[in-house]
């Protein structure tokens, strides 16, 4: 480790639901791996230049904001925010560079050039292979990976699927998996959700978390708790997003289906745990989906939740692995239903057990002790 060092986390975003990179700068300053460690963001409107994290984190909203602009206007901004990243650290002798997108990724090489630092290449997910990434985008966006991810000092993914992924496509000692994990804290049993939306205790309440928005599976859910009158499940989604009307209009709206408000990290334990079973659908319209493995999946566990997933490759073998729910066997909807219905016939009880035996396994608590047994390598 480097006590004395600064380490800087770099990602194009305003940092207002950046999660995982919170959770790992946060990690780094409290094991006092670096003396001080900031993020670098993006400005945007209304939100502070500057903010000190509770954590004592540094973040650091830099450049112009980029918002509701042309494509030129945020290329434009995108080099102002490279060359005020150079301006923000100054003559500050630097430790480590972290990359959290492939869009930086040159700035942070460029760094360590200049600084002498080491590089982290954290990835969020296959960025050369998602649904906006096509055709001569992707080949450029392959070939600057390509390049660039030989010169790091080390990679981290966020699940074994995309690990393995990297290692192959550009052989390369294969990168640490570091999951986008919850924190693990005393199971809070409770009938918050029950007493929010007046449900008997008879319903069985499905939850999904996450954003309102197509390939999320949402339609089809919808349809399920709108036609299947075969079991006494309801269906709360917690979020916000572009399908939000469409959930409201389901003829089943304040009957089966039911909408939360987002609810801030520290508390959604608590309210899922008033759940009996989570819901992840992601539809795999790209491999960067195929291989995901997203954080509502371990919230889920954390808070003693089985899960039905979609036929995912990442959520199929994690889930039957982890014998922890049931994965639909293809996305047709009557699979997805057979899904739903199916996790009801199964001992309730066994599941939620195993649920929270796997919740600590993959704990964050047990992340980070992986994340800074990784940095002691590459730190002294």
């Amino acid at each position: 480790m480097d006590p004395e060092g600064l380490n800087i986390h770099i990602y194009p975003s305003n940092f207002l639901f950046e999660s995982r990179i919170e959770r790992i700068a946060s990690c780094l300053i409290s094991n006092r791996a670096f003396k001080a460690v900031w993020m670098l963001g993006v400005s945007s409107s209304g939100l502070p230049k500057r903010e000190v994290r509770p954590s004592g984190v540094v973040l650091h909203r830099i450049g112009i904001a980029t918002a509701q602009h042309s494509t030129f206007r945020k290329i434009f901004a995108f080099l102002v925010f490279y060359l005020a990243t150079y301006r923000a650290i100054g003559r500050k002798s630097v430790s480590c560079v972290n990359a959290h997108s492939l869009s930086v990724l040159p700035l942070a090489l460029s760094l360590k050039l200049v600084k002498r630092c080491i590089v982290v290449y954290d990835t969020h997910e296959l960025e050369t292979e998602t649904q906006s990434s096509t055709g001569a985008r992707r080949q450029l966006a392959k070939l600057i990976e390509r390049f660039c991810i030989k010169k790091v000092d080390k990679v981290f993914c966020v699940s074994d699927l995309i690990s393995d992924w990297y290692e192959r496509e550009y052989f390369i000692s294969r990168p640490t998996t570091i999951l986008n994990s919850a924190s693990f804290g005393p199971l809070q049993c409770n009938d918050y959700l029950r007493k929010h939306f007046n449900l008997s205790n008879e319903k069985k309440i499905f939850v999904y978390v996450g954003l309102f928005a197509a390939d999320r599976g949402i339609e089809q859910l919808l349809q399920i708790f709108e036609d299947d009158e075969g079991f006494d499940g309801v269906i709360v989604f917690i979020g916000f997003g572009s399908l939000d009307v469409s959930i409201r209009n389901s003829a089943s709206y304040g009957i089966r289906v039911f909408i939360h408000a987002p609810v801030y990290e520290d508390r959604l334990g608590e309210i899922l745990s008033s759940a009996d079973f989570g819901v992840c659908m992601v539809v795999p319209t790209c491999l960067s989906y195929d291989f995901c493995m997203p954080n509502k999946l371990l919230q889920y566990l954390a808070a003693g939740l089985p899960v039905v997933v979609s036929p995912c490759q990442s959520l199929n073998v994690f889930v039957t692995a982890h014998s922890v729910g049931v994965v639909a066997s293809t996305l047709s909807l009557t699979d997805l239903r057979a899904a739903v219905v199916g996790i009801l016939e199964l001992d309730g009880s066994r599941l939620r057990q195993r649920a929270r035996e796997v919740g600590l396994q993959l704990s964050w608590e047990r992340q980070q002790s992986t994340l800074i047994d990784e940095y002691k390598k590459y730190i002294e």
